[in-house]
């Protein structure tokens, strides 16, 4: 995929002390992942992008042959297109609810490497940015844990790495967890709890995954408006005609200030104004503010900021001018690399 880089420079000037963080205040949410159904026939066109660090075009399926369908090449390359022209990354999801059987037969021992070199080709013909795997009902765990890490390894061979992500639930804890190393995010679809009911408690939900030893940075709060019982969609259940923004936005500061890594909305195409209008509150895709620099420990210390953002990845040159510490923190307020009394540091990737 042809990289597009650009460079913003910027001097910063600190005087902080060692045990203050300029930017510990975290504000935005690390992903905001939508998914949009082919089904819905929603025009690309209308798609609000600032609300999408990452957009999944849901979905296309695998058989026993490992062929693929439910996509064409002509709706690929203008979703992906307009994707990368919003600064978003465009995600083809696999699979969907009822399709367990779909992927049964498409990881079978004979189709496997077939079907994980198709999706590969699939995602670099069209201009995908990674894959994003939705097996809800019928897992085989061998077959489940084979194929991420059959993905894995085939995203290891590219630069940039594509992204890797799945679809789970806290029933699927015990699939999802031990696969959990081969993944860059897992998207709990929680749409059915607010954080202190429903269902399960959001809280409760997390916990399940963390208990398991997923790290949090790899887990992303669900919130969705596709039917009645979804919490957050207008429904007659209780919500009007504008959702539930108040549950999106308890969701979207959870993520926050728990360390989650993210959220994941569905469907995109019935998401209400209101909903749309707090999700944008927490959302930054300006790679310029969202990677912010620290500098503590001497008043003369100057940080030299250089960045470079491509297709797939981020990549900063940072100087520190006297010997101190120097840590570049996202918006978030997380840490995210660190010099340590080196003058100079090399270009270093930083962001998925």
């Amino acid at each position: 995929m042809k990289r597009f880089p650009f460079y913003v420079f910027a001097f910063f000037f600190a005087f902080v002390l060692l045990t203050s963080s300029a930017f510990a205040q975290k504000k935005y949410v690390g992903w905001s992942m939508g998914y949009l159904p082919n089904y819905a026939n929603y025009p690309i066109t209308k798609i609000n992008w600032k609300l999408y660090s990452h957009l999944a075009w849901f979905s296309i399926n695998g058989d026993a042959s490992g062929n693929l369908s439910g996509l064409s090449t002509t709706q690929a390359k203008a979703f992906t297109t307009l994707a990368h022209q919003n600064n978003s990354k465009a995600i083809i999801c696999v699979g969907g609810g009822g399709a367990g059987g779909r992927f049964q037969s498409a990881t079978g021992a004979g189709a496997l490497p077939k079907f994980i070199a198709n999706l590969v080709a699939f995602m670099q013909a069209n201009g995908f940015d990674g894959i994003d795997i939705d097996w809800e009902d019928g897992i085989i765990q061998t077959q489940y844990a084979a194929l991420f890490k059959g993905l894995a390894a085939e995203f290891d061979k590219l630069t940039p790495r594509p992204i890797l992500t799945v679809a789970t639930f806290m029933g699927l804890v015990n699939n999802t967890a031990p696969v959990a190393q081969y993944l860059d995010q897992i998207n709990l679809m929680s749409y059915y709890a607010t954080m202190t009911g429903g269902d399960v408690p959001i809280p409760q939900q997390m916990k399940a995954f963390t208990d398991k030893g997923v790290a949090k940075a790899k887990l992303g709060v669900g919130y969705g408006y596709d039917t009645d019982n979804e919490v957050d969609a207008p429904n007659s259940m209780g919500n009007g005609p504008d959702g539930n923004p108040k549950d999106v936005a308890a969701k979207c500061q959870y993520a926050i200030d728990q360390g989650f890594g993210g959220v994941m909305v569905w469907e995109i195409d019935r998401a209400p104004r209101a909903c749309d209008s707090v999700t944008a509150l927490y959302v930054n895709k300006d790679i310029a503010t969202a990677l912010r620099p620290h500098t503590a420990g001497y008043r003369d210390t100057r940080v030299t900021l250089s960045m470079e953002r491509g297709s797939g990845s981020v990549s900063m040159r940072y100087s520190a001018h006297a010997a101190g510490f120097a840590g570049v923190y996202d918006a978030r307020g997380v840490l995210m690399q660190s010099q340590a009394r080196v003058p100079e540091a090399a270009r270093t990737p930083i962001l998925p």
